[in-house]
């Protein structure tokens, strides 16, 4: 009987350390999860190159999506220039540090390996910035420019710590009978419903009447501008806004609103 229970004893405890490795295991891959970097605010404000004072902002219900660096590409070289304007965001605020990319027409780029890693480890350093969740990248790239773009994006997001998500910006025409977005190691594209050009019209016209992207990427996130007003948003969408003017504590209010 006593050997019994000895028997039963250390079964128990066997299986108590098996139980404890397995929630250990279970807690590590959540952390890691990629579901982890969609808890993040449905709205998000764009800070760019300026002075932005957001610490009025509630970090439960915004996030902040601020500009940490300009990538300028000509020629071989990689010119890349930090943010030096001040950020003042609550603790805890959840932060995307944004990437603007612009390449030199005059001095066309030269789209190497070697270019492509140094732009590469221009934004990794970026994605180690304190509190940043993630990185987006801002460029409107041509038709010629694409695959250096689809490479930089592949080989970035292998670079990219697992649990930093991975956004990028989109030309509207880019989501309308255009696929090349489909297939893109992303996590989010986010259109941008301003500064569209001559189009303006009828895309707002297209989005107004009920009708949506047709690249299916980019349904989950608008980019909106306070001084070009959308009568209808799609629904359940991530929300970027941009202002041209600073932003104010009644941007909750529109926020909430929409």
């Amino acid at each position: 009987m006593v050997k019994a229970q000895s028997h039963l004893d250390m079964l128990k405890k066997k299986y108590m350390h098996l139980l404890i490795i397995v929630i250990l295991l279970l807690v590590i891959i959540r952390c890691h999860s990629p579901l982890q970097k969609q808890n993040n605010p449905q709205t998000m404000l764009w800070a760019w190159e300026k002075h932005v004072d957001l610490s009025f902002i509630d970090p439960q219900k915004m996030g902040v999506a601020f500009l940490s660096s300009s990538i300028y590409i000509k020629g071989k070289n990689v010119i890349a220039e930090k943010r030096f304007k001040p950020l003042v965001v609550p603790h805890h605020t959840f932060l995307i540090a944004v990437i603007r990319i612009t390449t030199n027409h005059i001095n066309p780029p030269e789209f190497t390996r070697e270019l492509r890693t140094r732009v590469i480890e221009n934004i990794l350093e970026q994605s180690r910035v304190n509190n940043v969740r993630g990185i987006q990248i801002d460029f409107d790239a041509t038709k010629s420019e694409r695959n250096f773009y689809k490479a930089l994006l592949q080989d970035l997001r292998k670079n990219l710590p697992p649990e930093k998500s991975l956004s990028i910006t989109a030309l509207v025409s880019w989501c309308m009978k255009d696929n090349w977005l489909e297939g893109l190691p992303v996590d989010e594209v986010v259109p941008m419903l301003f500064r569209m050009g001559p189009r303006t019209d009828s895309i707002l016209h297209i989005l107004e009447s009920g009708n949506d992207f047709d690249a299916s990427i980019c349904r989950n996130a608008l980019g909106i501008s306070l001084d070009e007003p959308v009568a209808k948003i799609p629904p359940h969408r991530k929300l970027y806004i941009f202002s041209p003017h600073p932003f104010t504590p009644e941007i909750k209010k529109f926020a909430s609103s929409h």
